[in-house]
């Protein structure tokens, strides 16, 4: 009876600042696959061992653990065990040597989740702000190996625009320093065009593997297009249903140090689709951006420039749907206010480019609460028709886009408030060049 007690006393658990040397490690796997939990814990666990360390750096490492466990986990937990003395002494411990001890290791499983509510978001339709109402569900680590499957569906309160998906994630090749999923994804899109006078309806699935800075999609999509009574015909001549299988790659780079406000670095992203593999949609498409940001001598601000490109060209006697035009969006203009119309209804294009050299100070009101930038800037772009399926087509809507005279330009300047992934932008532009069809905005309050 005394020897148990003895025993259960040599296994107290070790303050948080007392060193110790982890020589045992034990992991419980919970509900995950071994291979998985193995494979994790040969990269983050494994360097442990063997190392001098007190439980308090333990907590500080284990939210990035988490954050690197593929969703499969929120947190650890971990204990710290004294060892029995005498193996302790057999493996060359002496008095006033760091403890060794056992490391016994509890991942905390991600459960499912969901929610059911009323979001209050600004729309990006004409209608502006409004109520959306949302159902959700989902739950991590369903095979024991970090996949995740959710489902939502959303309604948008005041238009007729509703949403629904289910998504499958899995991990591929956890051992890898570069990232690497496959997302499959389920949707029913119904969309009230409202400005372009079309009701569109999707559903589809998409297929998708991402590593790094690539991903690599499949869409195929059954689109349904039903006009309003005052469509113009530009836009009636596509209605009806449609299917697009589309392949698309997507390389993305970016390395700027705020994501919604940068002072330093750039971003690229080139995005490139072929659809016609099945289906009867025939088209190339490709866009391109990049983002310029440097600071200036003193500390007096930022200096970007951006420019992006882009273009929808049709194939095999096809032509470009109204759905699957280009729309450009310009600050100083209204939402799809740039390019071709007809009876005052938007039609899109074919070819766009934009570019743009922005000044940003630094916080103007440090004892806000919140960072408040100044801003001002130049910008020109324009959006040509979409091209039939010629040479000769392609040849005039191209000499259409770079030919100076058709270019929109615009100047002005506000005011920047920065959030964590967003910024939000009041803002007064002066346009300075635009076309008859066009549609300006002089003051625009905007997230972006």
């Amino acid at each position: 009876m005394e020897e148990g007690n003895k025993n259960e006393e040599s296994r107290v658990l070790v303050k948080g600042s007392e060193l110790y040397e982890v020589v045992q490690l034990e992991v419980d796997k919970g509900r995950s696959k071994y291979h998985f939990v193995d494979t994790l814990s040969r990269i983050w666990f494994g360097p442990i061992l063997g190392q001098t360390i007190n439980s308090n750096s333990l907590d500080e490492y284990w939210p990035e653990v988490a954050s690197n466990s593929h969703g499969a986990w929120k947190g650890i937990r971990h204990e710290i065990i004294k060892i029995d003395p005498k193996v302790a002494v057999a493996q060359g411990w002496n008095p006033g040597d760091p403890l060794k001890v056992l490391l016994r290791i509890k991942p905390i499983e991600k459960k499912m989740n969901g929610g059911i509510g009323i979001n209050q978001v600004v729309q990006v339709d004409s209608k502006g702000m409004g109520p959306i109402s949302f159902l959700s569900y989902g739950r991590t680590n369903v095979f024991g190996a970090g996949e995740a499957i959710s489902a939502k569906v959303e309604m948008y309160m005041k238009s007729l625009k509703r949403q629904f998906q289910v998504e499958f994630r899995k991990p591929l090749d956890i051992s890898s320093p570069i990232p690497s999923h496959f997302i499959a994804t389920l949707f029913h899109n119904s969309n009230e065009q409202e400005l372009q006078a079309f009701h569109q309806n999707d559903s589809g699935l998409s297929l998708s593997y991402s590593k790094g800075h690539h991903t690599f999609q499949w869409l195929g999509s059954i689109r349904n297009v039903i006009p309003r009574s005052d469509a113009p015909f530009e836009i009636r001549q596509f209605s009806g249903e449609s299917f697009k299988s589309a392949i698309k790659h997507v390389y993305r780079l970016d390395n700027r140090d705020d994501p919604s406000l940068p002072t330093v670095g750039w971003a690229n992203s080139i995005s490139s689709e072929i659809a016609g593999a099945g289906g009867d949609v025939h088209h190339v498409k490709q866009e391109a951006m990049v983002q310029y940001n440097f600071p200036l001598h003193n500390g007096l601000g930022t200096f970007n420039l951006f420019g992006q490109f882009g273009y929808i060209l049709p194939y095999n006697g096809d032509r470009v749907r109204t759905c699957d035009r280009i729309h450009m969006q310009m600050v100083g203009f209204e939402r799809f206010g740039v390019g071709p119309r007809s009876y005052g209804k938007p039609l899109g294009g074919g070819l766009h480019y934009c570019l743009a050299a922005h000044l940003t100070s630094n916080n103007l009101i440090k004892d806000f609460g919140l960072p408040v930038h100044g801003q001002i800037y130049i910008k020109a772009g324009n959006l040509a028709n979409a091209p039939e399926s010629s040479i000769g087509s392609v040849k005039e809507c191209l000499t259409n886009l770079v030919d100076p005279t058709n270019a929109r330009v615009v100047v002005g300047g506000g005011l920047v408030v920065p959030f964590q992934n967003i910024r939000l932008e009041l803002n007064h532009t002066i346009a300075v060049k635009v076309a008859p069809t066009d549609l300006t905005k002089s003051f625009v309050l905007s997230f972006l």
